[in-house]
């Protein structure tokens, strides 16, 4: 009994009265429904039994009456009489049969049985020789009559009157051991009645002692229900403070969030912008480099064709050389020519003039020979200087490419740089808008829990108002009226969760708000153990 609850203690309670009402209720069904079959049987059945039993035994008496009278009658010539009688005679012995029938079909034991059986066996006995006996009547032979009832109807009509007293004497027996019952009935029928009413005051004996411990349990769990409602009034005041501190902090905490958020989107911004100028720099220097391969390669080629110039040149010099020479050995047979065409006269002053030409020519030929050696002597010397700029420019453009081999490992460089700060910046933005999310679901975590502490506090203060009014129906006197109000005044009285600067759209659902469970009879299974 002590680990019931109260619900289960009255249900008990309840359950144990019910039970013995039902049992109270058919143990007098039944002992009424036994006394009602015993009456029943007493009084109908075994009564009209004894009454039918009764009619046969009257009637076995007239049918013996009425056959004695027939003879009588028949001896002093008074045949209408004797018709009469004959009359009676089967009136009689119908009713008799008739009886017979009816205790059968009402229900008989096997004695009771065995006797009507009996007396219907002597009845059929009976009825061939009355027969012969009222034909010697109808033809006025009262010798015959009286020979046939001497022989042989007076010892069985007799005989069935004996057996129709026996009927009477047994269903006499059989009512006496019916009231025998009835009595008996009576008599366990107020013993089981006595019975139940001694069970019936110790259940309720049993039931009172139960209502008394609920009520000493129920004032006890009273008293330490208005000191814990005074305590969860306490720590839920507490708790609705730091909840609404924690939602505000939390709340300017989303916003200055998301502001981080959104520096850190124009980082993340800017430096995809400079990976971008990067790999086009990265690409400009690299078409950069290849021109100067290009351009190297080109005025190696000049110099490679200055240098095959130059030799040509030389080799110009060389045959302008010969031909100068050869020019100046012309010019001496040209001098010869002349000489010897002088001499010869007029025969050779053709070959004179021939001479003449041939000079001239040698030195116009010499003059150009020299000409152009000078002019190739020229070409020569700024072939040679074009050779010393070019390689002067293929030095500078050597180092060029260094330069732009140089320039493209820094711009390879500061892509990879910039492609991983564009990472780094990513992964700082995904964690910002994580930390963001969390802080939003704290701050609505935060909100529900400010909500959730103003539930607490107002089932605090339906507590006090539950355990004043258990209080009033035991007759404890509690504090539970004055704390509630007071409870409910101090949380009336504290701020609302301030919200934030900014908007935060919330990324998470809400959770719902518990809702408070209202004081009910069906809750008291949970509500305390005794």
């Amino acid at each position: 009994m002590k680990h019931l609850t109260i619900k289960q203690k009255l249900l008990s309670a309840t359950g144990a009265l019910t039970l013995l009402a039902a049992v109270l209720g058919v143990a007098f069904v039944y002992r009424v429904s036994t006394l009602g079959e015993t009456i029943q049987t007493l009084g109908v059945a075994d009564a009209q039994k004894f009454y039918l039993a009764g009619l046969a035994d009257a009637a076995g008496a007239e049918m013996l009456a009425a056959q004695r009278g027939i003879l009588a009658q028949a001896a002093l010539d008074s045949w209408d009489v004797a018709a009469k009688r004959e009359q009676e005679y089967a009136q009689h012995e119908a009713t008799f049969r008739k009886s017979i029938k009816s205790i059968r079909e009402i229900g008989v034991g096997a004695a009771g049985a065995a006797l009507l059986e009996k007396a219907e066996a002597k009845l059929d006995q009976v009825d061939p020789i009355y027969a012969r006996f009222a034909a010697a009547i109808n033809a006025h032979d009262v010798k015959q009559a009286q020979a046939v009832n001497l022989s042989e109807l007076v010892q069985p009509l007799q005989e069935a009157d004996t057996l129709s007293a026996q009927i009477l004497e047994h269903q006499k027996g059989v009512m006496a051991e019916a009231n025998q019952e009835a009595h008996s009935a009576i008599m366990a029928s107020d013993t089981a009645a006595w019975t139940l009413l001694v069970f019936a005051l110790a259940a309720a004996g049993a039931v009172i002692w139960v209502v008394i411990r609920l009520e000493r349990d129920l004032r006890k769990n009273v008293l330490d229900l208005n000191q814990g409602a005074e305590q969860i009034a306490s720590a839920a005041s507490q708790i609705s403070s730091s909840s609404q501190n924690l939602a505000r902090d939390s709340s300017e905490q989303a916003a200055m969030i998301e502001e981080t958020s959104a520096s850190s989107e124009e980082i993340s911004s800017m430096a995809k912008r400079n990976a971008d100028n990067a790999r086009s720099a990265m690409g400009i220097v690299s078409t950069a480099v290849v021109t100067s391969h290009q351009s190297a390669a080109a005025v190696k080629e000049c110099v490679n064709s200055m240098t095959s110039i130059n030799e040509s040149s030389q080799q110009i010099a060389k045959i302008i050389s010969v031909i100068d020479k050869i020019s100046f050995q012309t010019n001496i047979l040209a001098l010869n020519a002349a000489v010897e065409a002088a001499r010869a006269g007029e025969a050779g002053a053709g070959f004179a003039v021939v001479a003449e030409e041939v000079r001239n020519l040698a030195q116009r030929s010499a003059e150009a020979a020299r000409e152009t050696s000078a002019l190739i002597g020229a070409a020569l010397t700024n072939a040679a200087d074009g050779r010393t700029k070019i390689e002067s420019m293929v030095e500078a453009g050597a180092k060029l490419e260094g330069s732009f081999t140089e320039i493209k490992s820094l711009v390879d460089q500061i892509g990879d740089g910039s492609s991983e700060q564009v990472g780094g910046v990513d992964q700082i933005a995904r964690a910002i808008g994580r930390m963001e999310s969390v802080t939003q679901k704290n701050a609505a975590n935060a909100e529900e829990s400010a909500a959730a502490a103003e539930q607490l506090n107002a089932q605090s203060g339906a507590l006090y108002e539950l355990a004043g009014r258990l209080g009033a129906m035991v007759g404890v006197q509690t504090s539970s009226g004055a704390m509630a109000r007071q409870s409910a005044k101090s949380f009336s009285s504290k701020p609302a969760v301030k919200s934030a600067a900014k908007p935060v759209k919330p990324m998470i659902r809400p959770m719902a708000v518990p809702v408070p469970v209202a004081a009910g009879a069906g809750n008291d299974a949970n509500f305390v153990e005794f």
